[in-house]
């Protein structure tokens, strides 16, 4: 009988080392399932952090898109104004043109007044007077 008993142990042994086995990976698995959790757990708050941080930057291009906006309008209108500048300068300086031919053909018709009054008074009958 001593070999039962040699064997009994044996098994025992055997038994309790694969317990001993079983009890570490189970600690093993325990501590894996402990550090997916807090890693999920930083994941949601990473991803709440994100959430927060593209509704701030969302809200900050939005104000930067209206003030890009409001700087385009002003600008557009600006050119606006200098275009309408240039326009009256054009107009302007047509004026000038048409004032100075105006006065050129005023100077043409005075002198061809005065050369025809001239004539006039150098083909008229001389009167004598007593």
């Amino acid at each position: 009988m001593p070999t039962l008993t040699y064997s009994l142990l044996l098994s025992v042994m055997k038994y309790q080392k694969f317990k001993a086995k079983n009890i570490a990976a189970l600690k093993e698995a325990n501590k894996i399932r402990n550090k997916c959790t807090l890693l999920k757990n930083e994941e949601d708050d990473l991803k709440k952090k994100l959430q927060q941080l593209e509704d701030e930057l969302e809200s900050v291009l939005g104000k930067q898109s209206q003030g890009v906006k409001e700087r385009q309008e002003v600008i557009v209108n600006t050119v606006e104004q200098v275009m309408k500048i240039d326009e009256e300068d054009e107009r302007l300086a047509q004026l000038e043109v048409l004032e100075a031919k105006i006065k050129q053909k005023e100077k043409e018709v005075k002198a061809k007044y005065l050369l025809c009054k001239h004539e006039q008074l150098r083909q008229a009958p001389t009167i004598h007077r007593p």
